[in-house]
């Protein structure tokens, strides 16, 4: 646990100082110059740094592996922006000092959070996809960088998301001879953190305890409760699913405290790219920019969309990049966008079955005969196998939408007043893109760790924003029902794990093996075949998993035939034999 919490504050420092640096220079770019509570800064400049430190773990990747040069290089950055900015650290710095005096309790709050967290990241149990593929995925950054044609060996390699860059920058493999996976862990801790400080500012502000920022805050304390035990694993799902709750309640803060301001929207505008990078699961957030969008291209503001337009781009660029190289796709597991013609390119109908794979084991369905179902076909199927668990959630969800579409109905029919404010609008836009990220989820791949960001954010702001809207007592018993509702459902899935959690914060504080130490990946025997001078290994158990230290590894032995080496060594990459070979 002890090394856990070293590293996230490895990973707080030099985020902070990138991303303040970086967020410093945009504000006075663009003009920016409302005052900001210190803390919400340090969020917003703590996520900045996330999202330049891992565009800039993928282009180190590009050349090299991403381990003790690319830390060296990190920390010579870190220092050279304290070196320039050094002023202005040290007023930040000091002003962090003196909230922390006035405000105990909340930095108390945050502590607790990082203690706790921490438990379930220093040991828990594994999710099997970890084992599958990313533990290899992370591996091979650390060790080759981007491979060209690695996908070959492995498919799901190809899932080249930039949240495995970010970890091999921060797993310290060189410096402990260990790979710590503890970067999810830092998100929740963020995005907890983010919901402790916003409860806390509205209780102390003396706002209604029930707006939408608070009720919103829940989501991570939820979501923590539903993948406790495995947040251990370094997922790509974690991260996203953290993140885009943090910025649907930052969104909704700047409602609330009534920003006029465009800049605050636009950056976090440019935090969604760099989530799109972390999981295409969240694209469909991207259109939450047209709401600066439009102001700027009025205002014809064209100097500041360039710099918004180069920013995005320069987070996106290296996870191109990254794809063109490990599967020479542009897009993984996308073959209708087919750009290139290299020896390593993974064959199309590879592509193919891989994402009718997902799509279907999201269904819960494992033939790809039924790939063309309709919903009306394959709904029935996914709603009667997803559990209780799952079940409760996706009742409570649509509940919701069914709800929340009737109440919108009647604030049309029958208070116009309210329908006409700015701050409806810009809950009802907010909204509307939540439920459009909801359905592209159900419609493509409705697993529900890939959703739950949009399950969960979708109910909270349905109920947060009536609880703005609806002042009187009369009026607010429709949000407490419906509340009721909601809480009552999730309740019956999350609380028999509460006992489980209790469980294991017990067993995790008796077992002092992980106090300082974080749980390592499990290596089991595998099974290895020679491809040149190259040792290739795969798990005795076809298509199992394959872990961290038998590297590299394929998931199917029997495929090792059909693939070959582009030169002598493992860094030249992998290609596809011809059928002449």
């Amino acid at each position: 646990m002890i090394w856990v919490l070293l590293n996230w504050i490895y990973v707080f420092i030099t985020s902070y100082l990138v991303g303040s640096f970086a967020y410093r220079k945009l504000i006075v770019f663009v003009k920016y110059s409302k005052d900001r509570a210190s803390v919400n800064k340090l969020f917003y400049e703590v996520m900045a740094g996330l999202a330049l430190l891992t565009a800039y773990s993928q282009y180190f990747s590009l050349v090299s592996g991403v381990g003790l040069a690319a830390n060296l290089l990190m920390v010579g950055i870190c220092m050279l922006f304290l070196f320039l900015d050094s002023k202005e650290y040290t007023e930040e710095i000091k002003e962090w000092i003196e909230n922390g005096r006035r405000e105990k309790l909340k930095g108390i709050l945050c502590l607790s959070a990082a203690f706790m967290i921490a438990l379930f990241v220093s040991n828990g149990n594994f999710m099997y996809d970890t084992g599958l593929y990313h533990a290899q995925s992370i591996r091979w950054i650390e060790e080759y960088g981007a491979v060209k044609g690695i996908a070959n060996i492995h498919e799901r390699l190809g899932y080249n998301s930039a949240f495995f860059s970010l970890s091999a920058l921060f797993s310290m493999k060189w410096l402990i001879g260990q790979s710590l996976h503890g970067v999810q862990g830092f998100s929740a801790l963020f995005a907890v953190s983010y919901s402790l400080v916003t409860i806390y500012d509205n209780l102390r502000k003396r706002r209604a305890v029930l707006c939408p920022s608070t009720i919103c805050s829940l989501g991570p304390f939820i979501y923590t409760a539903i993948i406790f035990q495995e947040l251990i694993s370094p997922t790509t799902d974690y991260m996203t699913v953290y993140f885009i709750m943090w910025l649907v309640t930052a969104w909704v803060r700047l409602i609330e405290e009534g920003e006029r301001e465009i800049f605050p929207y636009a950056y976090l505008c440019i935090v969604i790219v760099f989530l799109i990078t972390l999981k295409l699961s969240a694209a469909l957030l991207i259109l939450a920019v047209l709401w600066p969008a439009i102001r700027l291209i009025k205002e014809k503001r064209w100097k500041e969309i360039a710099v918004y337009i180069v920013s995005g781009c320069f987070l996106l660029l290296p996870y191109l990049w990254r794809n063109y190289i490990v599967s020479g796709w542009l897009l993984y597991p996308f073959s209708s966008i087919d750009l290139f013609s290299v020896d390593w390119k993974l064959a199309k109908g590879t592509v193919d079955g891989d994402a009718m794979d997902v799509k279907l084991w999201a269904r819960y369905i494992y033939d790809r005969e039924l790939i063309d179902e309709t919903i009306f076909q394959w709904f029935p199927t996914w709603w009667r196998e997803q559990g209780d668990f799952n079940r409760n959630f996706s009742l409570g969800v649509f509940g919701m939408l069914i709800l929340g579409m009737l109440t919108d109905i009647s604030f049309w029919l029958f208070s116009r007043t309210i329908v006409k404010t700015k701050k409806w609008i810009q809950y009802a836009y907010l909204k509307a893109v939540l439920i459009v990220c909801f359905f592209f989820w159900l419609l493509s791949a409705p697993m529900h760790r890939y959703g739950f960001a949009f399950i969960i954010m979708v109910s909270l702001l349905m109920v947060g924003i009536l609880f703005d809207m609806m002042q009187s007592k009369i009026q607010r018993l429709w949000p407490f029902a419906l509340s009721l509702f909601l809480g009552v459902l999730m309740a019956k899935s999350l609380f028999p794990i509460g006992k489980e959690a209790l469980f294991m914060v017990r067993e995790n504080l008796r077992d002092n093996s992980y106090w300082v130490r974080q749980k390592d990946y499990p290596n089991p025997e595998m099974d290895s075949a020679k491809l040149g001078e190259i040792t290739i290994y795969y798990p005795k158990d076809p298509g199992g998993q394959s872990w961290y230290y038998s590297f590299p590894a394929t998931n199917f032995g029997e495929n090792i035939q059909y693939w070959k080496p582009r030169g002598e060594g493992i860094e030249d990459g992998f290609c596809q034999k011809r059928k002449d070979e």
